[in-house]
């Protein structure tokens, strides 16, 4: 209950600079109250119980916002595509708190992925793809990490997969009420020249296509597992 609090204080509407001013004594150095959250959050991704996911939840909350984007959220990312490399160098064994900590930073990835801005996620979508992938051609892999990994791919997915922009979607001008309620029928009701209509290449703009074609290959295939199958785990409510 305490990180899932933590969690919710996270989401304060102003930069969390602001509050830091005081330091967090850990041992016999400081920190600053940023690194103190997400420093206690990610020494509770291996824990066997639900602490495990309230962490993944805290720290998505955290890393996701605007002002942590910039370099808490890459370091985070490359921490753990070290970790997930590392434990299948060592043999994906299961045996050990290093399965613990690889199946909740892979729930971790997959809670940033469903909560971040897909435009500042997709220039680092790669680097948390790569150590996924690798580790789920294992042909011997427990169950939750099965449907972890099952979740993340879906929303590695939706952040490779480019929007489809409405033509019909309201577009902001400068308009003027005096001009509309004008006598001369004429003039036109909106000073600001209309948007042109974006093109196919802008809404493909930063697809990766080889990545989604892997992604979409690997959620159908997991439609053939007893366990990743059901609707639970690859539906979007998930």
């Amino acid at each position: 209950m305490l990180l899932l609090w933590l969690g919710i204080l996270t989401l304060i509407p102003f930069d969390l600079a602001s509050i830091d001013s005081c330091s967090c004594p850990v041992g016999n150095e400081e920190q600053s109250l940023i690194l103190g959250i997400i420093s206690t959050a990610k020494g509770f991704l291996g824990d066997p119980g639900p602490c495990r996911e309230a962490a993944s939840l805290c720290l998505s909350s955290l890393l996701t916002r605007p002002d942590m984007e910039s370099v808490h959220l890459e370091q985070f990312l490359l921490e753990s595509e070290q970790i997930l490399s590392s434990w299948q160098s060592a043999g994906c064994s299961i045996v050990g708190p290093g399965y613990l900590t690889v199946l909740g930073r892979v729930h971790c990835l997959a809670q940033l992925f469903k909560q971040g801005h897909r435009t500042r996620l997709l220039p680092l979508a790669d680097i948390a793809l790569r150590p996924c992938l690798s580790i789920s051609q294992q042909s011997t892999l427990p169950l939750l990490l099965r449907k972890s990994l099952c979740k993340a791919f879906q929303r590695l997915a939706t952040t490779f997969l480019p929007p489809a922009l409405a033509s019909w979607r309201y577009q902001r001008g400068h308009r003027s009420l005096q001009v509309q309620l004008g006598p001369s029928p004429s003039v036109p009701s909106s000073s600001a020249p209309a948007e042109p209509p974006v093109s196919a290449e802008e809404q493909e703009l930063g697809c990766g296509e080889a990545e989604l074609e892997e992604l979409l290959g690997r959620l159908v295939g997991s439609l053939g597992d007893a366990d990743t199958g059901e609707p639970c785990c690859c539906s979007g409510g998930s």
